[in-house]
């Protein structure tokens, strides 16, 4: 009986992960980026392959929806460890949030138990609007405050945050 759909495609993916546990002498890190808000968390999912793209983000008025939902998240991609947007100034000073992220980052700590590393976030929403208006006046960059309300910016924020940590360890490794 031939073997189709999940099944293949779940075969093939243990297949590759034992040929890079067997080239690069390790299993392949998964991590989650994390744009903390005080209403929203932006998340993003990557490994060490290189590319972190946007997921769902978390929009909460709660503690317990935010940490229901993130046990959800981690358990569905099987995050490895965490890659945290660290808000500074420019000047490298705190900033009003950075107290907040340090308290989730502590929370999060005792909660999960896997490491967390924090990434610079300074200029990532920038990014993220910049590049609405260099795609263009067309509906994404009219819904710029759609997209505020509903997580996505923060989700490609965290995306951002991510990726600049992926391409150090990337960098590091060649």
């Amino acid at each position: 009986m031939p073997l189709r759909g999940r099944t293949v495609f779940l075969l093939r993916a243990i297949l590759l992960q034992w040929c890079f546990v067997r080239v690069l002498g390790k299993f392949i890190m998964r991590y989650l980026g994390i744009d903390y808000g005080t209403r929203r968390l932006g998340l993003s999912y990557g490994d060490e392959m290189g590319v972190a793209v946007p997921v769902d983000p978390i929009i909460y008025a709660h503690e317990e929806v935010l940490w229901n939902s993130l046990d959800a998240a981690i358990r569905s991609r099987k995050i490895d460890a965490f890659v945290l947007g660290y808000p500074t100034h420019m000047c490298g000073k705190s900033t009003k949030i950075t107290a907040l992220v340090e308290q989730f980052e502590k929370k999060l700590c005792v909660r999960y138990g896997k490491p967390i590393h924090r990434s610079d976030e300074r200029l990532t929403s920038f990014q993220v609007f910049a590049d609405h208006s260099t795609y263009g006046t067309g509906p994404a960059y009219r819904n710029m405050g759609r997209h505020r309300r509903t997580g996505k910016d923060d989700s490609r924020a965290a995306a951002v945050i991510l990726q600049d940590f992926l391409d150090g360890i990337n960098s590091m490794n060649h």
